[in-house]
Parts: C-alpha cells; sequence; structure tokens
C-alpha cells in the first residue's frame, strides 16, 4: 500500500464521516411532525403499512403502528432528538409489545443506543434504529451527500 492510497482511503473515510454527521443533524433538526412523516414514508417503502397513533413527542410510548405479511410492530421515536437512549426506552416499548400482541418493535434516534439498551434490545423482538442507520432508512444520508446544508433547509 502506497502511501498516497493511504491518504485516498482516510479521505475516503473523513468525507463518509462527514455526511454521515450532516445527515444525523438534519434528522435531529426536524420537527416532530416533520420526523413523523419521513419515518412513516420510508416504513411505507419497505412494504409497511403504516398507522399514526396521535401521539406527541412528549409523551407517547407508542409512535407509529405498523402491519406487514400479518404481523404487526410498533414504532418509537420520541428521543429522536437524544444523543443516546437508554434501556428504559426499550424497556417501555417492550412492554407495549407485549400489550398489544404486537410482533415486535422498533425503536429509532437520530443519536445512538447505551450498551445496556442495545443488550436488552437483543433479548426481545426489539429493533433497534441509531442515526446512522435511520439516516440510511431514510434516505436523509444521500440527500445529506447532495446538500452538506440538509440541517438548514428544514423548516
Amino acid at each position: 500500500m502506497t502511501v498516497a492510497s493511504v491518504r485516498r482511503s482516510r479521505s475516503k473515510r473523513a468525507g463518509a464521516a462527514g455526511v454521515r454527521a450532516s445527515a444525523r443533524r438534519a434528522l435531529a433538526s426536524l420537527g416532530w411532525r416533520e420526523f413523523e412523516r419521513l419515518v412513516g414514508e420510508s416504513f411505507r417503502q419497505h412494504g409497511y403499512k403504516v398507522s399514526g397513533f396521535g401521539g406527541s413527542a412528549a409523551n407517547a410510548s407508542v409512535d407509529l403502528g405498523l402491519t406487514k405479511d400479518g404481523e404487526r410492530f410498533l414504532v418509537q421515536f420520541r428521543h429522536w432528538q437524544k444523543q443516546q437512549v437508554g434501556i428504559a426506552v426499550i424497556w417501555e416499548l417492550n412492554a407495549a409489545v407485549a400489550a398489544q400482541g404486537a410482533s415486535g418493535g422498533f425503536v429509532l434516534t437520530a443519536g445512538d443506543f447505551t450498551h445496556e439498551a442495545r443488550k436488552f434490545a437483543e433479548a426481545c423482538a426489539i429493533t433497534l434504529i441509531d442515526g446512522d442507520a435511520l439516516a440510511q432508512f431514510t434516505g436523509a444520508i444521500k440527500s445529506a451527500a447532495k446538500s452538506p446544508c440538509l440541517a438548514m433547509q428544514s423548516a
């Protein structure tokens, strides 16, 4: 490996990290309803039928309901602007999944999950979608790559 190829590799990694950070900022800057619409549309594009629960960012334990192939899933993203989501959020959604007889659930954040949250989610039917995965899932990472100012474009 030459010095030039090492520099190109580092430059590509730095550029990709910048795009990911820009996409995370763009997602975190969205208002509650904008974020809900974006996530709902993204799930639709992945083959889910989406229903809203009419919750609010401050108090809803379940934000969206999903169905796919006859199975029901619950989605929570009230902590979409937090840098780190802990185990309590996962526990709360897991309880809602059990109470409603759903097949599983998704917790979304523009940030990250604590180690404890990840371990607990592994033991239940809860899928965690962190900022990088969320940016890819919603297509925000593509938008951020085209426009580094995406975070400033949201109303």
